[in-house]
């Protein structure tokens, strides 16, 4: 085991990542990866090393990709500089090659792969929509959901405390937003005594329980939440989408949080005015998410990575093969984890 390896998988108990501990187990005798080059692009953070620290045992020989548009953590950049692992950014690598490009966001597109790609996120997507090798959307996947719905909502009930605000019993949040982070956080404040309402498209959104639905279009009804609001948190995924509110927003005595990756509140909303000024609340705290939650998802993306690698992937984008994500499921059923996702009704189905 390398001083990286040692590092990075000491730091966080084996329970906090079944999924991560038995691929490792596994592929360290089997060795999988045995000198395939990888780039992985996935958001870098000290609980995120784990899974670096997995493929490196399996024998893959590790690039790590960074940009400017994820977020990373410098601590954990610096760790994986001093193991002597690469770090590249998109403009710096025209001219590399790798087997397998593990992308988020598709900030590596361009990257040269031997045998195609996983992208970890929604948004990139589209840009590989056309492609022609093989590209495995880990979004796709209803394991995804643990980390954006439950992860997520965590990470801001987390980011609340930070803020010194523990006791939700009561107060209303109001969630714009109902995708799979939304969705997430409204379980988790609702969870919490919390009166939670979804403003929303209300043909595009399925509420979780116990959640109210308000029409984003009627601006009169809107208005009148955001008046009665105690937090107003953004997961819209859209760039400026409050803008309509700006004044309101200003003015007004809701906490505002923003969990998207762009400014939600848009330009005309101060940033001291929004918790963690504009940036996502979770990313306040030194793991924004939780290893747990990340686990299954970490997991995945090795083991899409490696039907990569193996030339068993079709050409063009694909989800996950459902078999893998089973596999995964099953290692959780006796996890703390497990116990959470048998509370939370359909969200891996």
């Amino acid at each position: 085991m390398s001083e990286f390896q040692r590092i990075a998988l000491s730091a966080f108990p084996p329970a906090e990542r079944p999924a991560l501990t038995a691929q490792n187990v596994d592929w360290r005798e089997s060795q999988p990866f045995a000198g395939a080059k990888l780039l992985i692009a996935t958001p870098v953070f000290f609980n995120t090393l784990v899974t670096h620290a997995v493929l490196q045992s399996a024998g893959a020989e590790l690039t790590i990709g960074v940009s400017a548009d994820l977020p990373r953590d410098s601590q954990a950049l610096e760790v994986i500089a001093k193991a002597g692992i690469d770090i590249v950014e998109p403009t710096s690598i025209a001219r590399r090659g790798y087997d397998v490009v593990v992308d988020c966001a598709a900030q590596f597109r361009n990257t040269s792969a031997r045998y195609g790609y996983v992208e970890l996120t929604r948004s990139g997507a589209s840009h590989y929509a056309s492609a022609r090798q093989p590209v495995v959307l880990v979004d796709a996947s209803p394991i995804k959901r643990i980390e954006t719905s439950l992860g997520t909502g965590d990470g801001f009930i987390r980011g609340l405390a930070h803020y010194g605000h523990t006791d939700l019993t009561g107060k209303v949040i109001a969630v714009f937003g109902g995708g799979k982070v939304g969705q997430g956080i409204a379980i988790s404040c609702h969870r919490r005594g919390a009166e939670v309402l979804i403003i929303d498209d209300p043909n595009a959104v399925t509420l979780p329980p116990n959640v109210a639905l308000v029409d984003r279009d009627d601006s009169t009804e809107v208005s009148h939440q955001i008046e009665r609001a105690w937090c107003i948190v953004t997961a819209t995924g859209e760039p400026a989408a409050l803008d309509p509110w700006a004044q309101t927003l200003t003015v007004s005595n809701p906490l505002l949080a923003n969990m998207g990756v762009a400014d939600e509140f848009g330009a005309r909303v101060p940033a001291e005015r929004v918790l963690n000024r504009k940036a996502p609340l979770n990313f306040v705290l030194d793991e924004p998410t939780r290893l747990r939650y990340l686990d299954p998802v970490l997991a995945l993306v090795n083991a899409s990575a490696l039907h990569v690698l193996r030339g068993e992937a079709k050409p063009g984008m694909h989800p996950p093969p459902a078999e893998i994500e089973a596999q995964i499921l099953s290692l959780l059923s006796d996890t703390k984890l497990g116990q959470e996702l048998a509370s939370t009704p359909d969200l891996t189905t």
